[in-house]
């Protein structure tokens, strides 16, 4: 698949299995914000050992009896790309010398060495310091994270707004030849659902991440785009954002009454949201916008176009306090 694979135990770590591939770079013709760098995969990826813990995932929810790969060949990781963090980064100078220094104590105890499995990377870690790529694990772990979070901010509390989500994989999982495999991928998913109100759908085309999020309660699906296109421009992204909605709803028109999500109405338009982040020309936060709508939804929130909690340099040191200092899964000080 091209954005990845489904979990597999790993010691330490509960992030999707996410075999790299060299993206094509992202040119978006008729945008007004054109020119922005795609999301590219660079090999040299390294173990975060100890970052998360291991989370379990049913395997029949990708609809594969196998591990979903990128492709048949081997990455070839550098031998080492070096630390290369410092105060000169914005999100790197923003975090305490005490997140400092288990970042750096894990660097020192594992280096840039390859490692595979359920795992987030050295690397995943130091693009959001520099405020580079994002990868689909790392939107994957961040919504384990969400959802610990809405857990803590609603303790006690039997709420039906939680949100629920898919992973990063689904659009390839959307488009898989295999009509049996791929419904089944969705109705495992919609079961998964039936007591959350939002489904979200992390969508990646062409190396840039949009959003969908379905609301069980009224039956609206909306679009969250952070690169708009001008009027009468087609917006590309819509466009298979539309596709996957119309493939999870012909799903429960065949399957109401059991045990999918039910809703008075299976079919109805896609919303284009209008009202929502943007990101600079020039930027990569296509990601980090995208997951900082799935948090607003988890604080229940509105969606506006400022964003809420800070710029996008707050919300990726948000990101990364949350992978180093969470009390289950975050990283431990070296005591060697």
């Amino acid at each position: 698949m091209a954005e990845g694979g489904r979990f597999n135990v790993g010691r330490t770590s509960f992030m999707w299995d996410v075999k790299l591939k060299e993206r094509k770079g992202l040119t978006l013709t008729g945008f007004d914000c054109v020119g922005v760098s795609g999301q590219k995969s660079k090999a040299n990826i390294v173990p975060l050992h100890s970052l998360m813990s291991t989370v379990v995932i049913n395997p029949r929810s990708t609809g594969c009896a196998d591990v979903i790969d990128v492709d048949e060949n081997d990455v070839q990781p550098k031998k080492k790309s070096g630390f290369d963090m410092n105060n000169r980064h914005t999100v790197w100078k923003i975090l305490t010398a005490a997140e400092k220094k288990k970042i750096t104590d894990a660097y020192n105890r594992d280096g840039d060495r390859y490692g595979h499995g359920v795992v987030v990377y050295f690397t995943d870690v130091k693009s959001l310091v520099r405020q580079s790529e994002i990868r689909g694990n790392v939107i994957d772990a961040y919504a384990v994270l969400l959802n610990a979070e809405h857990e803590r901010i609603n303790e006690g509390v039997d709420t039906a707004d939680k949100s629920y989500f898919f992973s990063s994989i689904c659009l390839d999982m959307m488009k898989n030849n295999n009509v049996q495999s791929r419904n089944r991928y969705v109705l495992d998913n919609l079961r998964a659902a039936k007591l959350f109100r939002y489904v979200h759908f992390p969508l990646c085309k062409d190396s840039h991440w949009t959003l969908v999020v379905y609301d069980t309660e009224d039956g609206s699906w909306k679009h969250f785009n952070s690169i708009r296109p001008r009027s009468g421009i087609v917006d590309v992204h819509y466009i298979e954002a539309l596709s996957l909605k119309n493939i999870v709803s012909e799903v429960q028109r065949q399957t109401i009454g059991n045990d999918s999500i039910d809703t008075q109405d299976c079919d109805p338009p896609l919303e284009s949201v209008v009202d929502c982040p943007q990101q600079r020309p020039e930027s990569l936060d296509c990601a980090i916008l995208m997951c900082a709508v799935m948090r607003q939804y988890v604080r229940h929130v509105e969606v506006r176009r400022s964003l809420h909690g800070g710029n996008c340099s707050v919300l990726q040191v948000i990101m990364v306090k949350s992978f180093v200092n969470d009390e289950v899964r975050g990283l431990k000080n070296d005591v060697d």
